[in-house]
């Protein structure tokens, strides 16, 4: 049991020296991971906090592009490389109080429905690039 409790302690102690890095995208989204960026997600922080609050695209988001309206986001869900989800938040309605990802947000694993979307929204311009790996996103 002993032995037990100072593992437990050990690895408590390894998940808290993780490194929290967040960027702020536009209004109150952000990018941010904790530890390695192969586990950035996309938040949306209402209350104007560093990092956290409610978590809009899961890890990992691999590329993006993002202006006053929309935000684009691609994601390998669980980091599974042969997978990607295209996900488009619209954000021209955004207020702090009543807005909701759900109902802002457009995800699919096609390619087609993904380039349809974008045409019905205008926003055919956007260029989408990578974000993975950039330990300094403000360079």
């Amino acid at each position: 049991m002993k032995y037990l409790s100072c593992c437990l302690l050990l690895l408590s102690s390894c998940m808290l020296n993780q490194s929290e890095s967040v960027r702020n995208l536009v209004k109150d989204f952000n990018l941010g991971w904790r530890g390695d960026p192969i586990h950035q997600s996309l938040y949306v922080n209402v209350d104007h906090t560093e990092y956290g609050g409610i978590k809009i695209v899961e890890e990992t988001v691999f590329a993006m592009a993002w202006d006053q309206d929309f935000i684009i986001a691609l994601q390998h869900p669980k980091t599974d490389e042969s997978d990607t989800v295209f996900h488009i938040i619209d954000i021209r309605e955004y207020s702090q109080r009543f807005w909701g990802p759900s109902e802002n947000t457009y995800s699919t694993n096609n390619v087609l429905d993904y380039q349809r979307r974008k045409q019905e929204l205008g926003i055919d311009e956007m260029q989408v690039e990578s974000v993975l790996m950039k330990a300094d996103l403000d360079g």
